[in-house]
């Protein structure tokens, strides 16, 4: 997986396999053999492992920073002194935001 051929690779894996397919990321358009992307239940679009990465990265990202905002919004309300966090409140928190990247993704794929 996520290695992308270049138009003389798929010309000879053309006459090297005639009878194989490719296929398209749909982020990247990048072609790979056929079956070497990931693919989604019920969907027609393929993404390659990289884009895929990328793809969580981005996510994950975005809802690290959401989460960083609602605690500023809160620490800002009731003018708090700090924003101090406990290492037991730090382990709460990422096991929360890993939650909650978990069921993003889940419901995600469940209407693609």
């Amino acid at each position: 997986m996520g290695t992308k051929l270049d138009e003389k690779e798929i010309i000879a894996l053309t006459y090297a396999k005639p009878n194989e397919g490719f296929d398209t990321c749909h982020y990247c358009n990048g072609i790979e053999p056929q079956n070497n992307m990931l693919g989604f239940d019920d969907s027609d679009i393929l993404i390659c492992e990289e884009c895929n990465e990328k793809k969580f990265e981005e996510i994950e990202s975005e809802l690290v920073e959401n989460i960083d905002a609602v605690f500023v919004v809160a620490h800002q309300e009731f003018n708090t002194k700090s924003g101090d966090i406990t290492p037991e409140q730090m382990q709460r928190l990422i096991s929360l935001r890993n939650q909650m990247f978990d069921l993003i993704l889940e419901q995600v794929k469940q209407n693609l």
